[in-house]
């Protein structure tokens, strides 16, 4: 109706969960967050995750992007996506083998059961993953949520048979929270929150679905009054506003106005169904909250062009500024200018990311340009160190704890480098002192597929790898260790036996990386930290 008199391709505001109109705020920048971390739990199969949310803040969308990546890789993942299961037990199976490609619909719970079995053995065996993904789950008795516990339970004496994901709303974690199903909530660890969007982020997102559907030239339609209305109403949350944006577009059609003013958005308000009114007083009070703001939104809005807010989902340079955080001991007074980003790029950027962590552990033997070539790894053993290379999500690499280099890639695809050696709120310390920092929204949307190595010291220097059947002096150093952080009963044998392989399978579980029940480097960082016996550079 309306698309053709804006010169719109699409309804840009529809209710369906098309991933394009995805708007990465800086709140909704969790969004991706949360992507990364349910393809953490994935692929570092560390068992459950749930990620909660109000009515409309965006899980589905979320589902559905996430679905549509892992269905890209179909020669490492299978999915199971199940949407408003209201179901029994048998039924449960029927659907999770039906969304596998299993026998479902002539079969008892047991057969089901074992059908679901001996397919993810297979799967197991030819290297693939296999996902259940489970929307809309506060939808699911605590009897069904047992029975999805239990199907967790399936793995081999090293690896997980199935990775479950629980997306709901709130109710969810009350639910989970509940004595009965405590074993669940256990074993979960991964847990992500969406919130609904500031008034800044909601005008951001506005603009951007507009921009998306084609409607570049009316990212202005909607005046001041109207938007802050929009917002006393929806409260941010996006279904809300889709709805409302949706119908104002609609009034302002049917009016032939090419503005939409607090008049139309308080018109198609008082007639959408499931949407409270503000009170009459609202018509005095929207032009006094449009004073109040007139500050901020000169600052935040006027100045600047909106297309390029939106442009800062795609490696918008931060501007200057300057901050006085405090994190401890810790304080950032300068945030990172546009030049400070360029350096960032250029030909040094590897030896002086390098350099900066090694102050953090006050190693007095800086890198010089004669090793320019050399690797990370080389760099860091020359100085008493190790470094570890892997591919991380943002909240995984901060619970290591270590001073780390990330790789970053600008607009131009060029590579750079930056060390994350601290953290204050929603900056990012970039040296030791914690006088200079780049915003955490601006270092996670440039991050190159999470890569990142971080420096760490083998106090005990132990052998690459432990596991069962090694002996020898470092197996009773990590017996001691264990015993001492709670993880195994027994006194030290110096034999690496069951009882050993499960107090370290245990404490990579709680550390939510692989569990393996092997010590390997990942597991000696986190073992380190924890026992904390030896001067160790944080970063949080």
């Amino acid at each position: 109706m309306y698309t053709e008199y804006f010169n719109l391709k699409e309804k840009p505001f529809k209710l369906t969960p098309d991933p394009k109109y995805l708007y990465m705020s800086e709140n909704h920048n969790k969004t991706l967050t949360t992507i990364a971390e349910l393809l953490y739990t994935v692929k570092e199969e560390v068992g459950f995750a749930v990620v909660t949310g109000e009515v409309g803040t965006g899980k589905t969308t979320i589902c559905r992007i996430f679905v549509n990546y892992i269905n890209r890789l179909k020669d490492k993942y299978r999915i199971a996506y199940i949407y408003n299961p209201n179901v029994d037990s048998l039924e449960l199976y029927q659907t999770i083998n039906r969304e596998l490609g299993l026998k479902h619909d002539s079969a008892g719970r047991n057969e089901l059961h074992q059908i679901l079995v001996d397919f993810l053995l297979a799967e197991k065996k030819a290297g693939r993953s296999v996902i259940l993904l489970i929307d809309e789950a506060q939808n699911l008795a605590p009897s069904i949520l047992e029975q999805v516990r239990l199907i967790s339970n399936l793995e081999t004496e090293t690896q997980k048979l199935i990775q479950i994901i629980l997306v709901g709303q709130p109710e969810l974690s009350v639910m989970l929270a509940s004595k009965s199903l405590r074993q669940l909530n256990q074993r979960i660890s991964v847990r992500c929150y969406l919130t609904p969007l500031s008034f800044r982020e909601m005008v951001g997102y506005i603009r951007h679905r507009l921009s998306v559907a084609g409607g570049k030239h009316l990212m202005k339609i909607f005046t001041w009054p109207s938007l802050i209305y929009i917002y006393l109403i929806t409260r941010g949350v996006p279904r809300l506003t889709n709805i409302v944006c949706d119908r104002a577009l609609l009034a302002a059609y049917s009016l032939s106005s090419m503005r939409i003013t607090l008049w139309h958005t308080r018109r198609c308000v008082s007639e959408t169904s499931g949407l409270r009114p503000a009170p009459k007083s609202m018509r005095f009070l929207a032009p006094a909250l449009v004073f109040v703001l007139g500050i901020f939104i000169s600052t935040e809005f006027l100045f600047t062009d909106m297309a390029a807010t939106i442009a800062s989902a795609n490696n918008i340079i931060p501007t200057v500024a300057v901050s006085s955080v405090e994190n401890g001991s810790l304080s950032v007074r300068e945030i990172v200018s546009r030049e400070g980003i360029r350096r960032l790029f250029d030909e040094k950027a590897n030896i002086n990311a390098v350099n900066a962590v090694l102050t953090a552990w006050q190693v007095e033997n800086p890198v010089s340009a004669a090793e320019q070539s050399s690797s990370f790894e080389e760099m860091a053993e020359k100085r008493n160190l190790k470094c570890y290379e892997s591919e991380f999500s943002f909240p995984s690499l901060l619970e290591t704890d270590y001073p780390a280099v990330i790789e970053v890639e600008n607009s131009e695809g060029k590579p750079g480098f930056v060390p994350v050696l601290g953290t204050l709120g929603e900056r990012i310390a970039i040296d030791a002192e914690g006088r200079r920092s780049l915003a955490r929204l601006w270092v996670e949307k440039n991050w190159k597929a999470g890569k990142a190595w971080i420096f760490w010291r083998d106090f005990h220097k132990m052998p690459g790898m432990l596991k069962k059947g090694d002996r020898g002096k470092s197996v009773v150093w990590l017996q001691e260790s264990l015993k001492k952080l709670g993880y195994l009963g027994s006194a030290p044998k110096g034999r690496f036996e069951e009882k050993t392989a499960d107090a370290v399978y245990r404490f990579q579980a709680d550390k939510r990386i692989k569990a393996t029940g092997v010590l390997d480097s990942l597991t000696k960082i986190h073992l380190y930290k924890q026992l904390g016996a030896h001067t160790i550079p944080r970063i949080s």
